[in-house]
């Protein structure tokens, strides 16, 4: 259930552990139909943990998605040669 005072839907994709997909366009029209009559502050953006995937899997900045994040925790470019974190 969306209330008014929703401001962000975030999810993992794919979701780790079962590796299901997500429809990232499907999601961005779902969010555009809950921000019709919402002022800009009052938007819900679209937030996507893409972590497992990796930004050379996919891309979801170009399916409507607002903002990506990632984990540095875990390997990053492949083969392990980037960390970061603890």
């Amino acid at each position: 259930m969306v209330t008014k005072q929703c401001r962000v839907v975030y999810f993992e994709t794919p979701v780790n552990p079962t590796m299901e997909l997500i429809d990232l366009q499907a999601v961005r029209r779902v969010v555009d139909r809950l921000n019709a009559g919402r002022t800009d502050v009052e938007k819900i953006r679209i937030v996507v943990d893409n972590t497992f995937s990796t930004p050379y899997c996919q891309r979801p900045l170009e399916h409507g998605v607002d903002l990506v994040v990632h984990s540095l925790t875990k390997a990053s470019a492949g083969l392990a040669r980037k960390w970061a974190g603890r």
